[in-house]
This record gives structure tokens, sequence and C-alpha cells, in this order.
């Protein structure tokens, strides 16, 4: 437009609809013809479609003067053309159809084959889902078709929150490249990724856990199943599941046995992504001290989810355990006091006798002490 314009900015929002918006720049002209000076503002956006169709760029208003709206036919991309493309970006889900909240994986590659100078690659977005990226970004080398890529790859985690058909809209990179000395700007988009979001089965009741795998392993130390009073034990519980983010791991409660005291551990939970899986694991370790001698039973523990491969419900389960306590070894045992002899004539000869030997506590009274205060305060 003509004439100077100062710190007023066309609208580019009624752009978004249709478009990817990229960078806008502007620069400003004066021209003198014939003594007549004139100024000239120019805005330039970079502009992308997802697909091919008719479009219409619309008229834009800024200090009282409108521009006319521009027309727009867009055409499908040639297969030679995306053959001979020097950046180009790939987009895939591990799995094109998910339970609510089940998580997945969605993949970008971005594939640069000029030397990338700066670059902006935007995040993907699916309506009523949370993605967020795990981890860093890695970059490596491929070669295809004779030419050397450089490969950035990003990992987004996908979290459905409603069932239903959505599109996973692909990330658009803006950039700029060097070119025979040139500094050129590129630009390139993804293809969109159509996913099935399956609700959660009316007949499924409890804790909603869908996974394609499920898994509760222990460890004990001592591993015996014969321990004596006093001594602890501890019990180290591994829940393990496919497809499902650390914090959708249930917290695994064990119930109180009358004579044993338990004291938990701070539970740890962890995830991972590996082939294209999200693996989440729980760790939960108890110290179990024995009170008094006997024999106990532990409950089986039973985690229930729900099978995305077969489509049912199944549980996780450790079977009960029968443990035997017996009483501590250092327990002191006091002899019985010996029993009253009758009165011998004292003409019998000493030699004669039956003589009992006699018991004696070689414990050090303090060893004792400590013993017993240590067992009280455990």
């Amino acid at each position: 437009m003509d004439d100077t314009v100062k710190g007023e900015q066309p609208d580019t929002s009624s752009l978004l609809k249709d478009f990817v918006v990229g960078r806008t720049s502007v620069s400003t002209r004066t021209n003198i013809i014939n003594g007549s000076i004139s100024k000239e503002t120019t805005w330039s956006i970079k502009l992308m479609t997802r697909t091919a169709g008719d479009y219409t760029i619309p008229a834009f208003s800024i200090a009282g003067v409108s521009s006319a709206p521009i027309a727009l036919k867009v055409a499908e991309r040639s297969k030679d053309a995306q053959q001979n493309n020097d950046i180009f970006i790939k987009a895939s889900l591990a799995n094109d159809s998910l339970f609510v909240q089940e998580a997945g994986v969605y993949t970008v590659k971005l594939y640069l084959a000029k030397e990338l100078l700066d670059g902006n690659l935007s995040t993907p977005t699916m309506p009523d889902a949370q993605l967020s990226q795990i981890g860093k970004q890695t970059e490596n080398y491929e070669l295809i078709d004779g030419k050397r890529y450089l490969v950035i790859t990003r990992e987004y985690l996908v979290q459905p929150q409603k069932s239903g058909s959505y599109t996973i809209q692909a990330p658009a990179f803006q950039g700029r490249i060097r070119q025979d000395y040139r500094q050129l700007d590129v630009s390139a988009l993804g293809e969109d990724v159509n996913i099935e979001i399956k609700p959660i089965p009316n007949d499924y009741q409890g804790a909603w856990l869908p996974s394609e795998l499920v898994s509760l392993d222990e460890q004990w130390q001592p591993e015996d199943d014969t321990v004596e009073v006093g001594t602890p034990i501890t019990r180290t519980l591994t829940l393990t599941a496919l497809g499902i983010t650390k914090e959708q791991l249930p917290d695994i409660e064990l119930p109180e046995i009358k004579g044993i005291r338990s004291y938990p551990d701070e539970k740890e939970n962890n995830h991972l992504v590996r082939d294209g899986r999200v693996i989440s694991q729980q760790t939960a370790s108890y110290a179990l001290l024995p009170q008094m001698p006997g024999t106990y039973t532990l409950p089986e523990v039973s985690v229930p989810w729900y099978n995305t491969k077969i489509n049912r419900i199944s549980y996780a389960t450790l079977p009960a355990r029968t443990i035997t306590v017996t009483s501590s070894s250092n327990d002191v045992v006091n002899p019985l006091p010996a029993a009253p002899t009758s009165a011998l004539p004292i003409t019998e000869d000493p030699s004669s006798l039956n003589q009992q030997p006699i018991l004696v506590n070689n414990t050090p009274v303090w060893l004792i002490i400590v013993s017993v205060i240590g067992y009280l305060l455990w």
C-alpha cells in the first residue's frame, strides 16, 4: 500500500482456517517520480495448504485501505516433485486405532538434503487429545536414492480423551537452507494421519487400564519361606504395562497381616518408548517384620486390566504365599529349678551319688539387654 504505516500490521488470523501461515516479512520503499514523493509498504506472507482444491485469500484492511480477495487453485503435488524434493516430512502412528486414554506414539521425521541454517518445526495437533513430546529430538543420516539426508526425528505421546474418528494434523516446517552460496526460504508439510478412538466398554467396571500386556512380578529377600521372629523381609513388587503412561499405573495396596508389621517404601513410576510402544513400570517395596512365631498366609495380589488384543478384562496376579515364623535363636531359655532331693545318710560314699551337671548361662548380661532393646525399638 502507498504511504507510511506506523505500527500497524494486517490481521492474518482469517488465514488460519484454510492455510498454514508461515513467516511474515515487511519492507518499505520511497519512490520519487517527477519530483513527487510516494512511500510504499509491502507485507509478504508465506502460505501453504494441506490439500489440493479451490481457496480464497480474504481481503485485508489496514489504515482505512482494503485489498481485494484473491481466488486460488491448488493442484496435487506431482510424484516427480516429491521424489526430487530436498526437504520433506514423514509422519506415522504405531496404531491406527486406540481406546480412550490408551497411549500411542506418533513419530515425525524431517528430511533435509541441504545445509540447514535455521528453521522451526511446529507441533502436531489433535482435538480431544493430549500430545506431548517424548524426550529430545534425535538426528541421524539416511541415504535415499543416492541422496544423503539429515533426518530429525521427534516422538510424541498421544492420549485420546474421547471416542470417535479423529485426524492428527501433521506439523509444518519453515526454515532457511544454503544452496549455491545463497540463502533460500523453504517449507514442508507432513501428511495428516487418521485415527479411530474406541470407547470404554459399557460392561467394564473398576479402574480403566487399557493395555496390550500387563505383568506383575515379585522378589523376596531373603527368599526362604521360614524366618525367625524379628528378621526383616523385603518384598518388592514390579508392575509392568504396555500402552499406558506411568501416571495411569494403579497403586498396589497390600492387606495388613496380624502378627506381621508392614513398612512401605516410596513407589517409583517410570516409562519409556521402545519400538513405537510406551512401556510403563511401577516398583514398590515393603519391609515386613514378623512379630510372633506362627504360620502366615499372604493373600493373592490381583490387578484388573482391559486386554486390548482380545477385547476383554484380564488379571495380573501373584499367588498367595505361606511363610513360617520361628522363635528367635537369640531368645534366652532359663533352666528349670532342680527338684528337691531327699536327705542321704552321712555314711553313704559320695562317689556313689548321681551328680547332675549344673546349667550355667554364659550369655553376657549386656548382650541380652541390647538384644531386647533392639527388638522393642524395631
